[in-house]
């Protein structure tokens, strides 16, 4: 993915998230931080068995609050053409 598209849909998820407020802005600037490093983020999701399609991830976070972790959100920001969540 291009960095203009990453962007975009970046400014997208995170304008859907503040105007839901169903998750934390500030959790959309670290799953984009993810995003615009996919080795780092591959590295991740490997070793917490992070799946989109049954949106499972392994890290603390997302045992503890049971919503969306960065690293669920970065795949979706890679993932998800229009923004937002995915259905």
């Amino acid at each position: 993915m291009n960095p203009a598209t990453l962007m975009a849909q970046y400014n997208r998820t995170r304008a859907w998230a503040r105007r839901t407020q169903i998750i934390d802005p500030k959790r959309v600037d670290r799953a984009f931080g993810l995003a615009q490093t996919p080795a780092r983020l591959l590295g991740k999701l490997e070793v917490y068995g992070t799946r989109l399609d049954i949106g499972f991830c392994g890290c603390a976070d997302h045992e503890y609050r049971t919503d969306s972790c960065k690293h669920l959100l970065a795949l979706r920001l890679l993932e998800n053409p229009k923004g937002g969540r995915s259905q």
